[in-house]
């Protein structure tokens, strides 16, 4: 029985030897494989000749500096343009505003001096159906943008939805 178990010592400390000798031997092939990488020499021979390309960049830096010159010129003239027709059309709606304010004073005067009742009332029955025409067309407007506004509303939830579902990284 001695004998065995010294056999199996023996070789158990055989595997144990071998082991760590093949472990060695792999570690020294590595660092062969690393060596011989390193010590490699890698020679680019291609040159590249930019000549034409930053001639071609000059030509468009030149090109852009005229540009520039000329939109500022432009800018400039279209600036004192632009505000010669503000400054001309502040002035046509002032004048426009007083002519219409001017009419509806003369309308006012006309109808408090020459209009009598009847004339006051046939006036109101002419208004009257476009003005409950208006009336009606303004709550039909108003009912659809609450409704528009419904469907605005329901869209930002499912939209909200979806950003959550694909936020979820194991959702669908």
């Amino acid at each position: 029985m001695k004998i065995i178990e010294k056999l199996s010592t023996y070789a158990a400390l055989i595997g144990v030897i071998g082991a760590i000798g093949g472990g060695f031997y792999t570690w020294g092939q590595f660092n062969l494989r690393l060596d011989q990488i390193e010590n490699k020499e890698f020679v680019v021979n291609e040159t590249v000749d930019l000549s034409e390309v930053d001639s071609s960049i000059n030509e468009i830096n030149v090109k852009l500096k005229e540009l520039e010159t000329q939109i500022i010129s432009m800018d400039n003239n279209v600036l004192d343009d632009l505000r010669n027709d503000i400054a001309g059309n502040s002035n046509d709606m002032k004048s426009m505003t007083q002519d219409i304010i001017k009419d509806i004073k003369v309308l006012e005067n006309a109808i408090n001096n020459f209009a009598t009742e009847d004339d006051l009332d046939g006036l109101d029955k002419k208004l009257r159906k476009p003005l409950d025409k208006i009336k009606e067309t303004v709550e039909e407007l108003v009912k659809n943008v609450a409704i528009i506004q419904k469907e605005n509303e329901l869209q930002d939830v499912l939209i909200e939805e979806v950003k959550q579902l694909n936020s979820n990284p194991l959702g669908g």
